[in-house]
């Protein structure tokens, strides 16, 4: 093998290993901010979980946190979560029965509301849609989005 083949080789290995190196940027704890705009009624609950990709998100995920509704705004503060990649949902139960109702089974009562803003066209978002890296101490804002009269 000739010297600029192995210098060759050597250059190549040397730029695979400078990738990122996914150890160290999920590493260490951080704070969470979440504040939900948009929110029509003080009445009930708002019921929020974070989730991670291994989870069945936005069903049942290990972080949750309910905080009580407040017409305008409402926040969540999530402290010392791993760093990692996560989705977050939420929806405003209104009338404190712990599940999300529906008009004529199709659409949501109840105010809902994910990271990153997202939609899905005939359910929920996936976790793909919302996910984000918590890598650092973070503040994110949502939108409250109510499709029925029934909801505001």
């Amino acid at each position: 093998m000739n010297v600029f083949r192995i210098l060759g080789l050597a250059a190549i290995l040397a730029l695979v290993g400078c990738g990122e190196d996914k150890t160290t940027e999920y590493s260490g704890t951080y704070d969470l901010k979440i504040v939900a705009t948009d929110i029509n009624s003080s009445g009930g609950f708002v019921r929020g979980v974070l989730c991670t990709e291994k989870e069945d998100f936005p069903n049942q995920c290990a972080i949750a946190k309910d905080v009580e509704a407040s017409a305008g705004q409402v926040v969540w503060e999530f402290i010392g979560v791993p760093a990692g990649e996560y989705a977050f949902a939420a929806y405003h139960d209104e009338n404190n029965d712990n599940k999300i109702n529906f008009v004529d089974g199709r659409m949501p009562s109840e105010g809902l509301m994910f990271s990153n803003n997202s939609m899905g066209r005939a359910g929920p978002p996936s976790f793909k849609q919302s996910a984000f890296k918590l890598v650092k101490n973070t503040k994110m804002v949502v939108q409250a989005k109510y499709f029925s009269q029934n909801g505001g």
